[in-house]
């Protein structure tokens, strides 16, 4: 009795990948991806004027919602329109007077700030805020106030409210707001945390001072090529070295809020501008 023969099963693995190779090419029919010439002509003539249709409905789309924009007017002025003091940099909000890479970026900030505010320009001188001694005072040359050395340390905050298109602090036509001004003014806080020295070694001042500013003839701003960047004041701090070196270790931090005010020629107490946002500013130094 003879031996029995066992017929040998085909590798799943080979008969795949053959399966696989003779899809993207079949020799036999002559064919890539299960089609021949002229189906894959014909499909590829299809999505060329199918896709070229698509782009040219999207083209048109685009170029008629861009005829319906004015590059001067923003199309939203609704919850954005909203008062906030600010500035800009990121890097105008703290002072560290304790830290060389800290003071170097704001140094760099500042004179950032300055260049950008020295090509301002609009079309409307009424509405123009230029950089100078007159508008900012001791805070307009930052050779005179960026100080950080053993004997001398002092320096600047900016402050602005953000642009808000044809906004107004209070109605400019109206004759019963002739002695309202709106002013920015600082004061100390202890901070969010709660650890904020309310009794630090240094002096601040605004710039121009508070009883002097008269932000509202800036407004209403309407647009960069029209009325410029916002007007802007300083707020110099001035540190008293001999009381900043008697300062305990865990009071080197101190926290200023500063809020835009309606300032009143009559005596009235100033009152903040309605539904703004305050600015908060860090300084920090060392007792060494």
């Amino acid at each position: 009795m003879g031996e029995e023969v066992k017929e040998k099963k085909p590798n799943k693995i080979s008969v795949a990948f053959k399966e696989f190779f003779r899809f993207l090419y079949n020799p036999d029919d002559h064919t890539v991806l299960g089609r021949g010439g002229e189906s894959w002509g014909k499909i590829i003539l299809f999505y060329f004027f199918f896709y070229a249709a698509l782009a040219g409905f999207f083209a048109i789309c685009l170029f008629v919602m861009l005829q319906t924009l004015d590059p001067k007017v923003p199309t939203v002025t609704g919850r954005t329109n909203k008062p906030v003091l600010a500035i800009s940099n990121g890097q105008l909000y703290t002072m560290n007077l304790k830290s060389t890479d800290a003071w170097t970026d704001y140094t760099e900030a500042v004179d950032d700030l300055i260049t950008k505010y020295d090509a301002n320009t609009a079309t409307d001188s009424s509405k123009l805020f230029t950089w100078d001694a007159t508008t900012l005072e001791d805070c307009a040359d930052s050779s005179q106030f960026n100080k950080n050395t053993d004997t001398e340390k002092s320096g600047c905050f900016f402050m602005g409210l953000n642009r808000m298109y044809k906004w107004e602090p209070f109605s400019s036509t109206d004759p019963e707001n002739a002695n309202k001004h709106l002013s920015y003014n600082c004061t100390l806080d202890i901070g969010k945390a709660g650890n904020g020295n309310m009794d630090p070694p240094f002096t601040f001042k605004m710039n121009p001072a508070f009883g002097d500013q008269e932000l509202e003839k800036y407004y209403p701003w309407t647009s960069l090529e029209e009325s410029g960047l916002q007007a802007v004041v300083g707020l110099k701090i001035s540190m008293d070295i001999t009381q900043m070196k008697a300062t305990a270790a865990d009071q080197l931090t101190s926290y200023i809020n500063c809020n835009a005010y309606i300032r009143f020629d009559d005596g009235t107490d100033p009152e903040i501008l309605t539904s703004s946002r305050p600015m908060e500013l860090t300084v920090k130094f060392d007792n060494k």
